[in-house]
């Protein structure tokens, strides 16, 4: 004997079927709901406007932003060249000075060599008659006085060299030498040497004596110099020769 309701079993089973209702359905609901709704499907439809619009202004903003970094790129590659013309110029500029300096420095020293030059040369005879009144002059002890009648006679006062003359003339010289070897004037080697036309001007030959060769130099009547490489003036020398070819070593 039971005291439950008969009809407890059959109530249950239908809300078992509602609650076993399947997504399918569901989403056929949801869209039919959807399309059914007007107001749903315009904001649907602005929205997808508002995408298409934002789309297209970001198209058109990366076309601006390309278009400004091509101009930009445009620009750096302009700058560049006028950069590599600038100094490509102030290459060229800073080698000019450097060879103008170059030339000054060049000219300077040629106009300091022709000043010395034309002044000096003109007191080389000068010292061409120092030279050889040094070289002459009555060697001490020797001098004699000659008589009336044509005899010698010692005479100490009027024999004796003048000393004192002499020293000084050898001096005066010997400071105007060292003075043109402090403008640059070196003498022409020439006594003992083969004979150089560039160097030297032979004014006369003479036949070799024994141990002397063919065109050495055996005598300097002037002497000759150089201003840094270049002659003042030659040397006039005495030049030996060889009387017989065949007496040559």
């Amino acid at each position: 004997m039971s005291d439950a309701p008969p009809d407890s079993k059959p109530d249950s089973a239908p809300k078992d079927a509602e609650a076993e209702e399947t997504p399918e359905e569901t989403v056929d609901e949801t869209v039919e709901e959807f399309t059914q709704n007007p107001d749903r499907i315009a904001t649907a439809k602005t929205g997808e406007a508002a995408v298409v619009k934002a789309l297209a202004e970001a198209k058109a903003a990366l076309a601006e932003a390309k278009a400004a970094i091509e101009e930009k790129a445009r620009q750096i590659y302009e700058l560049n060249e006028q950069k590599n013309e600038i100094t490509d110029l102030a290459r060229r500029m800073k080698a000019d000075m450097a060879n103008m300096r170059r030339r000054m420095d060049t000219d300077k020293a040629n106009f300091r060599l022709r000043l010395v030059e034309h002044i000096c040369k003109d007191f080389l005879p000068l010292l061409d008659d120092l030279q050889r009144a040094a070289a002459e002059a009555a060697p001490a002890g020797e001098g004699a006085a000659a008589t009336e009648n044509g005899e010698t006679a010692k005479n100490p006062a009027a024999g004796a060299p003048d000393e004192a003359l002499r020293t000084g003339v050898r001096l005066v010289a010997r400071r105007f030498e060292e003075s043109l070897r402090k403008q640059g004037f070196v003498e022409i080697e020439a006594l003992g040497r083969p004979f150089d036309p560039r160097h030297h001007d032979a004014v006369h030959r003479v036949p070799a004596d024994a141990g002397q060769e063919d065109g050495e130099i055996v005598e300097v009547f002037r002497r000759g110099y150089f201003l840094g490489d270049r002659v003042i003036r030659p040397a006039s020398v005495v030049v030996a020769y060889l009387a017989d070819p065949a007496a040559a070593p």
